[in-house]
């Protein structure tokens, strides 16, 4: 029997084949389902197969219609409402759909928003984008229970642009340890060496 109910948006699912997130999304899921934590995962219906699970985790699927950007945030407000009921603990990934993390709040599901460093900032979006994102960074200082920041930069960051700043708990990301480096041989393949 599971104590706990998470369940983790923001990603397009798992297992992590597009970026960040993805990859961020199995590495968290996968070892908190293996504690015995019930886990779900909400992913961007694709075509080919669509798995129930996936290394002990559960995924759910939702579809919404390929408009661009506009898509992710309609996949991420059918996620919310979706995940409003049911689970301890909303882990949104990303605050580009902040305006909507009440939702579950509505029916007693704590929120939690990674805030993901300042992605108003990156070039790729235009002007719409990133006010946008300006918006949703702000409006993500009210909606959910705690932020998650990946560094105290982050939190810094927040800290200096809001005068609001929810529980916030600073988690780094990690990397697999290396235990047995790979054989030097596998740089000679392209006329590398080791520490040159």
């Amino acid at each position: 029997m599971h104590d706990r109910r998470i369940v983790i948006l923001g990603a397009r699912g798992i297992p992590g084949r597009y970026g960040g997130f993805e990859t961020f999304a199995e590495e968290l899921s996968v070892p908190l389902a293996m504690r015995g934590v019930d886990v779900t995962v909400f992913c961007e219906n694709t075509e080919g197969e669509r798995p129930s699970e996936y290394k002990g985790v559960r995924l759910a699927y939702v579809d919404v219609p390929r408009l661009g950007p506009v898509a992710r945030i309609l996949l991420d407000l059918v996620a919310l409402w979706r995940a409003r009921k049911g689970y301890d603990a909303v882990y949104m990934l990303g605050y580009g759909a902040s305006l909507f993390c009440f939702i579950p709040r509505l029916w007693g599901t704590q929120v939690w928003i990674n805030m993901d460093g300042v992605e108003w900032a990156r070039s790729k979006w235009n002007w719409f984008g990133r006010t946008w994102l300006k918006v949703m960074e702000a409006i993500a200082m009210w909606t959910p229970n705690r932020i998650i920041a990946d560094a105290e930069g982050i939190k810094a960051h927040l800290a200096r642009r809001h005068r609001r700043l929810p529980p916030c708990s600073v988690i780094p990301y990690g990397a697999p340890v290396v235990v047995d480096p790979p054989s030097e041989g596998l740089l000679a393949q392209w006329n590398l060496a080791a520490r040159q």
